[in-house]
């Protein structure tokens, strides 16, 4: 009886500790190594883990192809050769990514309870996944976690500090996952399910106990200032307020950045300009309206 009453708890937590995992890498063939071997290493494994290759032109691929020999729980696909797109194209094979895992994990029989998404120049704490996943059965109304995330630059080591889960570092529970549309195909998918996800009341923690590491500042494998200009088309195409834009664009320059302030200006105006796609969802557009220029009041009042 005892015997099998301890089965039976190890089979629920099982059950509710499984999560997949989804990657999308572009000529990462120095930071790529690192990346599969932080994940193998995890004290919780992925049960699938699909990488796409975004059609890179170095070593990538072949680092990809043994990992998928070594590991049978690791799947990859390959895109046709093209620029780096940061915009509409990589929200478009992000969610490519996370629905080849859901496909893979159905295909093999494999229940789950959490998807995650990894950026292709990151490395976790040990324990980061596992940590984070038992944080998340503690508490039921968590639908997205990540760790704290630092940044190394040059010799300087910077965390990135946010009260919200990494972009590039978050896991969902998969009933907050299906519920909020998952990563949609638009700009910055990733504030979009910020925003279902409070909108529809789930909450969003960062846990700073585990830390997830990354070789570059955030949207800068171009490089920071064309990062930043990303952001501002970003910020027109999520409807931010106006008002908002030059305020963030003026805080910028007070800290004595002015080149990343003209260029998040350049990608705002630019994108308006050209008539950019823009999110037509009412309940989007009124929500980020009223969230950018709460953000930057409390800015200027801090």
């Amino acid at each position: 009886m005892i015997k099998q009453m301890t089965s039976n708890i190890k089979e629920f937590n099982d059950k509710y500790k499984s999560y997949i995992l989804a990657t999308i890498v572009k000529n990462e063939e120095k930071n790529l190594p690192k990346l599969i071997q932080t994940v193998v290493n995890q004290t919780l494994l992925p049960k699938v883990w699909f990488i796409i290759d975004d059609g890179s032109i170095d070593n990538t691929t072949s680092i990809i192809e043994n990992a998928c020999k070594n590991y049978k729980w690791i799947f990859s696909e390959r895109l046709p050769e093209g620029p780096r797109d940061m915009g509409l194209h990589l929200a478009q094979i992000a969610r490519k990514a996370l629905d080849n895992a859901v496909e893979m994990a159905h295909k093999l029989n494999i229940e789950f309870h959490y998807i995650a998404v990894l950026d292709g120049d990151m490395w976790l704490d040990i324990n980061y996944y596992e940590f984070l996943i038992e944080r998340m059965n503690e508490d039921s109304r968590i639908g997205i976690a990540s760790g704290n995330t630092w940044s190394y630059c040059k010799d300087s080591c910077i965390e990135q500090k946010s009260n919200l889960p990494g972009g590039g570092t978050r896991i969902w529970r998969y009933q907050c996952y299906k519920e909020t549309n998952g990563l949609e195909y638009v700009m910055s998918p990733d504030t979009v399910s910020d925003a279902r996800c409070n909108i529809q009341g789930w909450k969003l923690v960062r846990f700073k106990e585990v830390k997830a590491n990354q070789s570059r500042l955030t949207s800068s494998a171009e490089g920071r200032t064309r990062g930043y200009e990303f952001k501002g088309k970003f910020a027109y195409h999520l409807h931010y307020s106006l008002i908002s834009v030059l305020g963030r664009a003026l805080f910028m320059m007070m800290k004595g950045e002015i080149k990343i302030s003209l260029a998040y200006l350049n990608g705002f105006f630019s994108a308006m300009y050209s008539n950019t796609p823009r999110i037509s969802d009412p309940i989007l557009i009124k929500y980020f309206k009223k969230k950018s220029i709460h953000d930057i009041l409390n800015k200027l009042y801090r």
